[in-house]
């Protein structure tokens, strides 16, 4: 299993180092029309044929980009499917669900809000009031009730 997850890592490395460069997003760009010649491609970019067969190297290996060799003619085409391991990767950073914001808003509104209008929120929201954990002044903690000892630290 964890030879696939460096699989994987080595695979987001390269759609990252490919993305990167703005030639290469160029390049990225044009293809979204559709298949175009390494030459149509190279035509617009200020540099030679043999740089721009480097960016496309570039890309072919992270799987942005398929070459086509038809005799002496190379068509490139868009892969989008090269770039679901980077969708994944970055799914995983804010993906909140508007429920999420919802709930933050809340509790946000209630730290700032005064005690009337915290309780109100409270009720209409259905969420119960952040408990205050601490020791009581019998020494008791709360949070232990079966025991009604403080939590041994030492273990």
């Amino acid at each position: 299993m964890r030879g696939m997850d460096l699989h994987r890592e080595h695979d987001l490395d390269a759609v990252f180092a490919a993305l990167a460069d703005p030639t290469r997003r160029d390049i990225l760009r044009a293809l979204l029309d559709g298949e175009k010649r390494v030459s149509a491609l190279a035509e617009p970019l200020p540099m030679s044929l043999a740089a721009v067969s480097k960016h496309l190297q570039v890309l072919a290996r992270a799987g942005l980009v398929s070459q086509l060799r038809d005799g002496r003619v190379r068509t490139c085409r868009l892969e989008p499917d090269g770039l679901a391991v980077a969708f994944l990767w970055m799914k995983g950073f804010g993906a909140f669900a508007q429920d999420d914001y919802d709930a933050l808003e809340r509790l946000i509104e209630y730290a700032l809000d005064d005690s009337d209008l915290r309780e109100e929120g409270l009720e209409r929201s259905g969420l119960e009031p952040p408990v205050e954990v601490g020791i009581t002044s019998n020494g008791k903690d709360p949070r232990h009730p079966q025991t009604n000892q403080l939590p041994d630290l030492e273990a």
